[in-house]
């Protein structure tokens, strides 16, 4: 007979492999969950939602007030000289020159060199670029001999 277990959450028994093992690591590493997973999923869901399924007043908190104090934290930069950079760039990208059709397709560019990670000091911060751009520069690790092997491959 498999082994079963009752659910904290909905109180329903059901067979330990619907209950996923912990972590690798601590104390508990490899015991079972005392939630299933099903449960697991439906508390989750609310906070792992698309932006687009989350109620308003979240969409709206990010947009006007955490997302800057990201921006601020991550690249140094303040909601008056971010908007300077993208007035400049004339809401194109500085890559491919496509313009951004809404505030979450641009990505903050920064100087690898000077500050390695996801983090800048915000005096190295090149410009905004679409996600595309930033992938590719990512990819290459901002080696401007790949990027100009790869276009005379192209070519």
């Amino acid at each position: 007979m498999e082994e079963t277990r009752v659910c904290v959450k909905c109180g329903a028994e059901k067979p330990i492999t619907k209950f996923s093992k912990r972590s690798s690591r601590g104390r508990q590493a490899g015991q079972r969950e005392t939630v299933c997973t099903a449960c697991k999923v439906d508390q989750r869901a609310p906070w792992g939602s698309a932006p687009s399924q989350q109620p308003e007043y979240q969409r709206e908190y990010y947009w006007t007030t955490r997302r800057w104090l990201v921006i601020e934290r991550r690249f140094g930069l303040t909601k008056e000289r971010y908007e300077q950079m993208w007035l400049a760039q004339g809401n194109k990208c500085a890559g491919c020159l496509k313009e951004f059709e809404q505030l979450s397709d641009i990505r903050v560019d920064h100087d690898h060199a000077c500050c390695p990670g996801v983090n800048s000091c915000g005096k190295c911060v090149r410009g905004m670029v679409c996600h595309n751009c930033n992938v590719i520069m990512g990819l290459a690790h901002d080696n401007l001999e790949v990027l100009q092997r790869l276009a005379a491959y192209l070519s």
